[in-house]
């Protein structure tokens, strides 16, 4: 394993995207270093608004490094962190380097990440991966599955993760919240019930964390715009597993935690 580097862009003042000579300087380090891993993403402002407007800015500037990092193919990390810092650390003086975001990487190629991930799998964890709905729907977009699926069809939402026993939602969740945000503001037509699924539970009744869980994407939805008559959302507890509690490992639980989108109208 390589020791753990990294790279900074730099913003203009009240904006999300990089300034021009950071985009160019950039583009040439992805163009460069096809080969890393990425590990953390951490956004940063200067004090010139109020601590809670400059998370939100930290944050969009994260996720905005994150989506270029995707749509060049890089590897990120199965563990990556997104931190919107904000202003909340010691900064230069100058307020124009404290706008920024720090990609932190190490140097390790795809098929080495795999041979890892997968010499650390039993045999039964390899064949329970192949029952995850996240391998399943690897290859897809968001948006090329709804579009496939028909009226009563099941999509998971990937990546939508959540703090410990709590319905606040991490921060590299957004990036694929705002995925569906964006589809359902273009599919005007299109009505979904959002399902909440948690594992690890044996209790039919225990179904209020997932309840909890899925009004936090239908009101992430409504205060974006989204009218409320084409949201609906249920929590069902344990009550569907993809496999039989209780799970033998990681895999069978990530599979169980889930969020599903049950398509209402298209």
């Amino acid at each position: 394993m390589n020791s753990q580097e990294k790279h900074i862009l730099y913003f203009d003042l009240d904006q999300d995207q990089p300034n021009v000579h950071s985009q160019r300087v950039f583009q040439k380090w992805l163009d460069k270093n096809k080969e890393v891993n990425v590990i953390k993403i951490e956004g940063y402002c200067d004090s010139t608004a109020s601590n809670q407007y400059n998370k939100q800015l930290a944050l969009r500037r994260a996720v905005n490094v994150q989506k270029h990092l995707i749509r060049n193919n890089f590897l990120l990390d199965s563990t990556l962190v997104i931190d919107n810092i904000g202003e909340d650390f010691l900064g230069a003086t100058q307020e124009f380097i404290n706008r920024k975001v720090i990609v932190y990487y190490q140097k390790k190629s795809n098929s080495k990440v795999q041979e890892v991930f997968v010499s650390k799998l039993n045999q039964s964890e390899v064949a329970d991966l192949s029952k995850s709905p996240k391998n399943n729907n690897d290859n897809n977009t968001l948006i090329s599955q709804i579009q496939q699926a028909k009226v009563g069809d099941f999509v998971t939402l990937q990546n939508i993760n959540f703090k410990f026993n709590s319905e606040v939602m991490v921060n590299s969740s957004m990036v694929n919240l705002d995925e569906l945000l964006q589809i359902m503001r273009s599919q005007l037509s299109l009505n979904i019930e959002i399902h909440g699924h948690i594992c690890c539970n044996p209790d039919p009744n225990d179904v209020k964390l997932s309840n909890r869980r899925a009004k936090a994407i239908h009101d992430y939805l409504i205060k974006n715009g989204i009218q409320q008559r084409r949201l609906a959302y249920k929590g069902y507890g344990s009550n569907k597993p993809i496999f039989t509690l209780p799970e033998k490992n990681e895999i069978q639980r990530a599979a169980n935690r889930r969020v599903e989108i049950l398509i209402l109208q298209k």
